[in-house]
């Protein structure tokens, strides 16, 4: 999902002739806003799995046995 909205964002930039210089500026803008942002959300979840461990939490939530 990521990658295709960078590729529509390029896209735009594509169409855009060089007179256009706001519009380019805004695109490149968005782009790179966007990117800044899942790679702070990427960070932040890969955080949360270290703390809480979270590969080995789901393993042992799938070994409990209820009697």
């Amino acid at each position: 999902m990521k990658i295709e909205i960078i590729r529509k964002l390029d896209m735009l930039l594509d169409l855009q002739n060089e007179s256009n210089t706001y519009q380019i500026a805004l695109i490149n803008s968005i782009k790179q806003d966007l990117i800044n942002e899942w790679n702070a959300s990427d960070n932040y979840a890969q955080q949360i799995r270290q703390v809480l461990d979270m590969d080995n939490t789901y393993d042992l939530l799938n070994n409990i046995k209820i009697r």
